[in-house]
């Protein structure tokens, strides 16, 4: 091995980390942008689903079985909507929206 082989490979390392650090902002807001995208055009969860009817799930909390007249989707610690929207993604129905106003079994309330 000769000694130039070293200087060359540590040359090529800071290269390619610093050409991988320009390009992370990039990947971020294209992540971001993609996620938020895929969020938007989610189903909405219906009561007939399956997985719904197994957890009794339902768009309206005050017609559900739930045991406290504060308990909402929009409350609950896996809701992943944004506060005031109408419709959010879910940690329980991964792939579909529930109603903010919604109710289901697997209710745990979000700290704070």
């Amino acid at each position: 091995m000769s000694e130039k082989e070293p200087k060359y490979a540590r040359r090529r390392f800071i290269g390619t980390g610093a050409a991988a650090l320009a390009a992370f902002p990039v990947a971020v807001m294209l992540g971001v942008s993609s996620r938020a995208a895929r969020a938007a055009n989610l189903p909405h969860l219906q009561e007939s689903d399956p997985q719904a009817k197994a957890l009794q799930y339902s768009d309206d909390a005050a017609k559900s079985k739930r045991t406290s007249s504060d308990q909402f989707c929009h409350n609950c610690l896996n809701f992943e909507g944004k506060a005031g929207d109408a419709w959010g993604p879910c940690k329980i129905f991964p792939g579909k929206d529930v109603n903010h106003n919604g109710w289901c079994a697997a209710w745990v309330k979000k700290p704070g």
